[in-house]
């Protein structure tokens, strides 16, 4: 989907490894991923891989109550167990003055969404210390820690640490907690409440409200679901007594974060903290912001001078990991008669749990709630309640697909309500590409895109215009084949600071250091490759090293689909001052005036000399002969970048579902997936992370929800026996297209490809198994849409259906 001319668009005419008239060209192309070889031979350097010499173990004490005012805490029958080295509370934390775990909840990049508490106030985010001294506010919340030479030992002591617990009421749902005389998690926050903010025009949107011919109203309740990514949550922490330094060795978003969060806790020096996440077996926002355990070895380590590992156990995962998504939202959509769209409402009221961790879902979703169409005037109140359940975290593609949801099932509605055809009631409001860039009803600014032509693909791809004998063929089987589509557009923004370290080595090598960090992403590839390109090197030359605040300085982490975008700019900024250097050093290797010499086609050169060098064997020649002081350091550059400009993928996806009348179990059959990424560095990793995020979100569709017993506040989902996946055997072959419009804002044009995915995917999901029960009169489904919830609604459908 890229122009022919395009020097970096992918051929497969072209060998990976030849160079193009213009020199080897890596972006762009579909390489294999460098870092699977030792991933696959079990090479990999994941948190619990790591061991010290006199290793010991924590274990957690959690709350059996989603709501309990702590008495006590008796340690006496704990640390008389055998091999029990140190047993702390909440009381400990506060008598050594810990402090919270600054979340910095907050979105604050310059395009963020400025959320605020009720009033205008600042946000109250509940102070997260390591472990509470007042009240366990969720089932799972860690209360005390054990610490002895074994795991089991530690588990074992765990259980004969006595909680004198005085049990409170109670409340896990958003709207329940705002209610009057709710159970208050927080004495803090009356309500509930910690966030109510409205944007928008409100004046214009009541006018485009009154005018109207037609208003659809819904209210859509999209749950909660969980990370599981394949590795839990590990952590070492090792004190040094010699030199003060504390070491963490704990997988996650960016350690360069987790550095400075863990010296705030402490309350110790930046420089006296050491963070190390190498490999990261998953993480989809799970693992964005910090875990109590993390703090908890590195200080148990402190207090018994010898390493402390905690590893977290599955069952453990599901109590106590951050989750996603929990929003409720009301909207309403103001129509022409001939469908042209006027205005929308939204009310989106965010379930934060115990603790605000992260407010990047609610800010995030509230940009977008206008979806992919032109609608002129919008207005939105934005609210975060706190309730007694874990607390809820960015998840992959943090906050859209809620708000996706919502407007394309509300289009749906509205076609099946009104008479509209769903397709051309979508063309006749779609975001038209001359209209970029394009000022939303929110002020949020979308860069570029084509989404007509999008949709038309993805329809085409589908065979959109065969489904009607596919239907029929279903149908002779005594089966209900259902078709959904889904327009989306989604945003990617993230910590705006990034850096580069990039150096040539004498001995034919490339070294560049980076502050993001892969959790199975393929960044040693794909970033290799921009370097790469950009330098003319042989991708084999590139390391990328990451992962060790000692080494990495400065760094945002990956989250909100920010890598590619952040490190190639940088990468771009960082080889264009290294070619400015190289020149100057290539004047001195080759004794000529500095501004004679060129850089063309991977090489420098200079008319009054014969001789050219690539940037491997100026590095080589550069060793041999005397630098000045400002060139000394060779070809070595540093390169920091403030970006705070979003971008927005965008696409299209269309489901083919096939129910069985009989037993309510779906089966997708078809589905097709459109993606404008903008540029794409490594179309094989794109199609992967598409494919990926296509079965998170339709996992929250069909089988993912984070269940809570209404009547004891206990979830249900302590293992993978309660917690339906995706698999591979109830996942068709997924018919994806990547799209390169490039945006605006980043010399690279690059969007992101790790979260498209995953955004239409719970609508469209819906909209077929919908279609497919269109005889049944039914116009929306509560996720996941199990088989018995789907068999539920048949039957209660035909009850009706006999009644009248």
């Amino acid at each position: 989907m890229v122009k022919a001319t395009d020097p970096y668009a992918p051929t497969l005419e072209r060998e990976l490894d030849a160079p193009t008239e213009s020199g080897f060209r890596a972006i762009g192309q579909p390489i294999r991923r460098k870092e699977d070889h030792r991933m696959l031979t079990g090479q990999g350097r994941f948190s619990d891989d790591f061991r010290a010499a006199g290793e010991t173990y924590a274990a957690m004490v959690r709350s059996p109550y989603p709501h309990a005012r702590i008495k006590g805490i008796d340690k006496a029958a704990a640390l008389a167990m055998p091999g029990v080295l140190l047993v702390l509370t909440g009381a400990d934390c506060l008598a050594d003055g810990l402090k919270p775990i600054p979340h910095s909840p907050v979105p604050s990049t310059k395009f963020d969404m400025k959320l605020t508490g009720p009033g205008g106030e600042k946000v109250f985010e509940g102070p997260h210390m390591l472990l509470p001294a007042d009240k366990a506010r969720h089932v799972g919340e860690a209360v005390a820690v054990v610490v002895a030479e074994t795991r089991e030992q530690a588990m074992d002591a765990a259980e004969m640490v006595e909680v004198d617990y005085e049990e409170l009421p109670w409340v896990a749902h958003s709207e329940a907690a705002m209610a009057p005389g709710a159970p208050l998690v927080w004495d803090e926050a009356p309500g509930n409440i910690l966030v109510d903010t409205s944007f928008g025009d409100a004046q214009a949107t009541d006018r485009a409200f009154a005018a109207a011919d037609h208003v659809i109203a819904r209210k859509f309740n999209i749950g909660r679901v969980t990370g599981v990514p394949l590795e839990p949550r590990a952590a070492l922490g090792v004190f040094d007594e010699a030199t003060g330094r504390y070491t963490l060795y704990a997988g996650s978003g960016g350690a360069v974060r987790q550095k400075g969060e863990m010296a705030t806790i402490l309350g110790v020096d930046r420089e006296n903290i050491r963070v190390l996440s190498f490999d990261v077996g998953g993480n989809f926002g799970t693992r964005n912001r910090v875990y109590v355990e993390f703090g908890l070895v590195l200080w148990a380590s402190g207090k018994i001078k010898r390493p402390v590992k905690f590893t977290c156990s599955r069952s453990e995962a599901f109590l106590s990991d951050y989750q996603g998504r929990d929003l409720v939202t009301n909207v309403e959509l103001a129509m022409k008669a001939d469908g042209t769209f006027l205005a929308m409402r939204a009310t989106n009221i965010s379930n934060l749990g115990a603790r605000c961790v992260s407010l990047s879902p609610l800010a995030k979703g509230s940009a977008l709630i206008t979806g992919s169409y032109a609608i002129p005037a919008a207005t939105l109140r934005a609210v975060g309640v706190f309730t007694n359940t874990a607390p809820t975290q960015a998840y992959r593609s943090s906050g859209r697909p809620e708000v996706n949801f919502a407007i394309e099932r509300l289009i749906d509605i509205a076609c099946r309500e009104l008479g509209f055809d769903r397709i051309e009631l979508r063309r006749k409001n779609l975001l038209p590409p001359e209209n970029f860039p394009f000022l939303n009803a929110m002020d949020t600014r979308y860069d570029s895109g084509t989404y007509e032509a999008n949709m038309d693909l993805a329809m085409r791809l589908a065979d959109w215009d065969g489904f009607e004998a596919r239907r029929k063929e279903a149908a002779a089987r005594g089966k209900l084949l259902g078709l959904g589509i889904s327009n989306y557009v989604e945003s990617s923004t993230g910590a705006p600071r990034e850096r580069t370290e990039i150096t040539v080595k004498p001995e034919g090598a490339v070294d560049v250091v980076i502050g993001t960090q892969p959790s199975g992403q393929g960044h040693e590839t794909s970033f290799a490759q921009v370097v790469s390109d950009m330098l003319h090197v042989p991708l084999s030359t590139v390391s990328i090293i990451l992962g060790d605040t000692d080494i990495v300085s400065v760094g945002g982490g990956s989250h909100s689909g920010r890598s590619m975008r952040h490190a190639g700019t940088v990468m771009k900024m960082a080889s264009d001052e290294l070619i400015e250097k190289g020149k100057k050093i290539t004047a001195i290797v080759l004794e000529v005036p500095p501004d004679s010499v060129q850089f063309a086609d991977g090489r420098f050169s200079a008319p009054d000399s014969n001789r050219s060098l690539d940037f491997l064997e100026l590095a080589a020649a550069a060793a041999d002969v005397a630098l000045p002081d400002d060139l000394a350091d060779g070809l070595a550059v540093v390169t920091d970048n403030e970006m705070h400009e979003q971008v927005f993928p965008n696409g299209c996806a269309v489901c083919e579902i096939e129910v069985d009348p009989d037993t309510g179990a779906s089966v997708i059959v078809r589905y097709t997936a459109i993606d404008d990424v903008g540029r794409c560095i490594n179309p094989l990793i794109v199609h992967g992370q598409t494919h990926g995020g296509i079965a998170q979100g339709v996992g929250q569709a069909m089988w993912e929800e984070c269940r809570i017993d209404p009547e004891s506040g206990q979830p249900v989902i302590g293992s993978f026996m309660d917690y339906g996946m995706p698999k591979s055997d109830n996942l068709p072959h997924f018919t994806t297209e990547i799209v390169e419009v490039l945006s605006p804002t980043n010399p690279l044009g690059i969007k992101a490809g790790g979260e498209g995915g995953t955004t239409p995917a719970p609508s469209v999901v819906v909209s077929a198994i919908v279609d497919a029960l269109r005889d049944f009169d039914i116009e929306n489904l509560e996720m996941p849409a199990s088989p018995e919830r789907v068999w539920r609604v048949i039957q209660d459908a035909k009850a009706r259906q006999r009644a009248s």
